[in-house]
């Protein structure tokens, strides 16, 4: 059996991200996501996102 690998990492901008339909996420606005999002403003993003083409 051929091993085929079919990742590939590459940075885009966050401009062509879109989301799919019917996608089984939920984003809530409360006090957790403000946490997350000054925690982001600080140090960054430590775990990287992942995106379908």
């Amino acid at each position: 059996m051929k091993n085929i690998n079919i990742e590939n990492v590459q940075s885009i901008p966050i401009t062509q991200i879109r989301p799919f339909h019917d996608h089984p996420f939920t984003v809530t606005d409360n006090e957790d996501m403000a946490k997350i999002v000054e925690s982001i403003g600080k140090v960054g993003t430590i775990t990287p996102l992942l995106a379908r083409p």
